[in-house]
């Protein structure tokens, strides 16, 4: 390597000027020796650079060139992540301009790389080296302020609409973010370095002037860990030109106030015990610069290279840069969620840095979803022309019960995933293998839910289907896969087991009765046979057969598992610790038998026998008539019903917990029966969220929030928040 420490600049769109001018004249020991764009005009003016910079349309060819030692990233903010990454993997030292990334998420992985990789790598918030600001933390680290009482930020510039119309990435969630993460950011950088850690943030974000996603205006409170207060005003609707960029600090001995347009100038400076030169102070340290960027680069890039040589130390490092983006996106996570913010509660925002499911091409998807609408009963939504995905829920008519598209929506808006999901109301079986093609050539399907009757049915029409799913010998969550196969997943048993933990059962040595063999039985039967080992399941159904081939197949994995005939149920009642429904009696609504007809298991218990009439229904199932009519003639069916449960319910150990898989009512007659005899309940409600969040987020969503950083718990988290809030 020579004398020089050699860099190159990847991206030269508006920022690189001051890169440039900064590699090129400011700074002593580094050069700058190669130019990289994706776009060929941005390089037409070689001159600009230099006679001996190389220039390169791609970073492959770059890191194939290699003959640099420092990667300087001046590409869109949503690019960062990625540009950064490549450099940290090719061994290259890195300077990213801010903010380091989108996502404080891949803002870890960049410091972990570099760590890994032995590279040193700087985050280029520049204002720490204005003069003003400078001076500024020395008066501060000598105590002059005294305790601290007020930090007031007050961000007033103007960015006209041609500003986020010339490129196609400005104000967008995904690849920039609004006045808060592209312009602001530098003032929560100095105020956070030089007035300390920020403890709690309260926002209320809006769009007032520019045509863009994000915020164009930002109010919010903040609470320093110690114990001072913050206010922060940023906007770029200030017409017609930028009028200040302003930062006061109050303390109990004295007040700084630096303005001009970024930072760059000491407009007051008292103390009350003034100082030597104090009167000097705001002329020798005020700056004149050309622009909002100031003149922090050419210092910045100086102790890059200072560093590289003679090791000095990373004074701005990635730490530091994620440091700031986690103050972002707390404001952006208190407007979202309309409440104070605790940095310490590790939110992000469901917005910024999140990037559009799948492909985007809306005007297909909707014709795609046409061809859907052919094959299914129900009428689908007016969906927006602009919908890029879509999902459902595939069943004999799940749009009059499902709650699927109901939560599954709530959280699609609130992590802004473009995409929608329905119901496909799929009332003869012989018409389920035409929409599960229609669905597998849908490159805009992304996947969905299956209830019944097709959980079993449906998977001879997959291509493929996980091995737990085909050991319980039941799907209800579908996922298409990046070549178009449809696998079927089962995670029934896993939000049955994970509402029954929640509600407070042991499962590990627990006696467990099961009433119901299946789809939703048999995940559940297999999940608490897993969790249960040492205890005990048996398995009863109306209908012998189906329990004791359930029986069967679960004894091939497990020997904890038993089967008792229904009319025996009472002599182990006395011993259990959980008593658990997974059949469909109880729930609301009309139901078809084997017949094909019509009954209403709603009124009745599944502790006892059921013996409902039925009727053979002639167009609307919904019809409260029809409902009103098997109900009359239904009443002496559902006292026996009724008088059998309430004497088991009493045969049932008083401390055992009934759990009930139907969630609509949310007290089944069963529930209700157990809740008047003196037990803990649990309703089918919890169960139905955490099954969906897990088809969500570790099936249907997996690879979409695993390549964005996303797949963590507090995803997760949010993700059954919401879906619990909308219920």
């Amino acid at each position: 390597m020579n004398k020089d420490v050699k860099f190159a600049l990847i991206g030269n769109g508006r920022v690189a000027s001051r890169h440039i001018e900064a590699l090129t004249k400011r700074i002593s020991g580094g050069q700058l020796v190669a130019v990289c764009d994706s776009n060929p005009s941005r390089l037409e003016d070689k001159r600009s650079f230099g006679d001996r910079v190389e220039v390169f349309n791609s970073s492959a060819d770059l890191y194939g060139w290699g003959k640099f030692d420092v990667a300087a990233i001046a590409t869109p903010s949503g690019d960062h992540y990625e540009h950064a990454k490549e450099a940290i993997l090719a061994g290259k030292h890195v300077v990213v301009e801010k903010p380091v990334a989108l996502r404080i998420e891949h803002a870890n992985e960049l410091i972990l790389l570099a760590e890994r990789n032995n590279v040193k790598a700087w985050v280029i918030h520049q204002n720490r080296y204005n003069p003003a600001i400078l001076k500024t933390k020395e008066a501060i680290e000598r105590g002059r302020l005294g305790t601290k009482v007020l930090a007031t930020v007050r961000v007033r510039w103007c960015r006209n609409a041609e500003y986020y119309t010339q490129d196609n990435w400005h104000g967008r969630w995904a690849s920039d973010g609004g006045v808060i993460s592209q312009q602001a950011i530098h003032h929560l950088d100095a105020l956070r370095w030089l007035f300390g850690d920020v403890e709690s943030v309260e926002a209320v974000c809006r769009t007032r002037l520019a045509p863009m996603e994000c915020d164009d205006l930002t109010i919010a409170t903040m609470s320093f860990k110690n114990g001072a207060l913050g206010i922060v005003e940023a906007t770029t609707a200030t017409r017609p030109r930028d009028l200040e960029a302003s930062l006061s600090l109050l303390g109990e001995q004295g007040t700084i106030v630096l303005g001009g347009i970024a930072m760059n100038t000491i407009q007051t400076w008292e103390f009350t015990a003034p100082g030597d030169g104090d009167s000097d102070v705001p002329q020798r340290y005020s700056q004149v610069i050309p622009s909002a960027y100031g003149l922090g680069h050419d210092v910045l890039y100086q102790k890059v290279v200072d560093s590289i040589v003679d090791g000095a130390p990373i004074e701005v490092s990635l730490d530091e840069g994620k440091k700031t983006l986690e103050i972002v996106h707390a404001l952006y996570a208190s407007n979202e969620l309309g409440r104070r913010v605790k940095l310490d509660e590790g939110l992000s925002s469901a917005k910024l840095g999140v990037r559009t499911l799948g492909k985007n091409e809306p005007g297909k998807a909707h014709k795609e979803l046409q061809l859907v609408q052919k094959n299914i009963s129900n009428q689908l939504p007016e969906f927006s022309k602009n919908i890029v995905n879509f999902a459902g829920i595939i069943g004999e008519s799940p749009s009059l019960f499902a709650k699927s598209p109901l939560i599954w929506n709530s959280v699609f808006e609130k992590l802004s995933f473009q995409a929608s999901y329905a119901s496909f109301d799929v009332p003869k079986s012989e018409n389920l293998a035409a929409l599960v093609d229609t669905l597998r050539n849908s490159s805009f399907y992304l996947g969905g839910s299956v209830t019944m009757p097709y959980k079993i049915g449906i998977m001879k029409y997959l291509d493929e289907v996980d091995p737990t799913a085909r050991a319980i010998g039941a799907v209800n969550t579908i996922v298409r896969t990046k070549n178009g196969k449809l696998v079927g997943y089962n995670t029934d048993g896993i939000g049955g087991v994970e509402s029954i933990k929640k509600g407070g059962v042991e499962l590990a040595n627990a006696r467990t009765l099961l009433i119901g063999a299946g789809g939703a039985a048999r995940s559940l039967a297999f999940c608490i046979a897993k969790a249960s080992r040492s205890g005990k399941l048996w398995i009863t159904n109306r209908t012998e057969e189906k329990a004791l081939t359930l029986v069967k197949d679960l004894k091939r994995e497990f020997n904890n598992v038993d089967f008792i005939p229904f009319e025996e149920i009472a002599e182990i009642l006395p011993q259990l610790q959980l008593l658990v429904n997974a059949s469909t009696v109880g729930q609301s609504g009309l139901q078809k038998n084997a017949k094909g007809d019509f009954v209403n298991l709603g009124p009745f218990s599944p502790l006892s026998r059921v013996e409902p009439p039925s009727l053979m229904v002639q167009g609307s199932v919904s019809n409260p008539e029809i409902e009103r009519e098997l109900l009359s003639s239904s009443l002496d069916s559902i006292m026996k019903n009724s008088e059998e449960s309430l004497k088991r319910c009493l045969l049932l150990n008083r401390q055992a917990i009934v759990f009930d898989a139907v969630y609509s009512p949310l007290e089944t007659v069963f529930l209700a029966h157990s809740r008047q005899t003196g037990h803990k309940t649990i309703n089918g409600k919890m169960m139905n969220i955490f099954q969906a969040a897990d088809a969500m987020f570790n099936k249907v969503f997996h690879e979409y929030l695993s390549s964005r950083g996303l797949w963590t718990e507090t995803t997760y988290k949010k993700i059954v928040d919401q879906m619990q809030l909308v219920w």
